[in-house]
């Protein structure tokens, strides 16, 4: 797992458990607070299902995607650009629509069964759509460095 899939799947633990410590967590159960702000790095799939958990569970994320679309690797690019993996032409997917899909957003039926690259990319966009992911994602910002706060340990940022 790179580390990228790593800060992901541990923001989606820590948005669906609550873990946080002390006053961090106290403020995502307050109603009158403001919202938490969550980073969330990429709009592929893990991205789009953390930014969703983040909604559903009250907070604020912003999703950083470095490219000017959604999709992650799922996006099909002519070019190869450095850091923006990008599925063959011809690719389609491995596993059927039944066990790639979000479990709470099947694809439509009238999709195929093994997707092509761009049916695939078109139920993200879909799902993007319908949890309102769409809205908290920010094209073209590319994340250098992500660093704990000095305070840390005391306020989980």
């Amino acid at each position: 797992m790179d580390c990228l899939t790593v800060l992901r799947f541990c923001i989606l633990i820590a948005v669906k458990t609550f873990a946080y410590p002390g006053p961090q967590r106290d403020q995502v159960m307050s109603s009158s607070a403001p919202p938490l702000r969550v980073a969330v790095l990429g709009s592929g799939p893990s991205g789009l299902a953390a930014a969703k958990s983040c909604l559903e569970a009250g907070l604020e994320p912003v999703v950083f995607e470095q490219a000017e679309a959604l999709g992650g690797l799922w996006r099909f690019r002519d070019d190869s650009s450095p850091g923006q993996p990008s599925v063959m032409r011809s690719t389609v997917i491995n596993s059927s629509k039944e066990l790639t899909a979000f479990s709470d957003f099947p694809p439509p039926a009238h999709f195929p069964n093994y997707m092509h690259h761009s049916v695939l990319l078109e139920y993200l966009q879909m799902y993007a759509r319908h949890f309102r992911v769409s809205e908290t994602i920010r094209f073209k910002h590319q994340v250098l460095r992500l660093a704990p706060a000095h305070d840390h340990q005391h306020s989980g940022r």
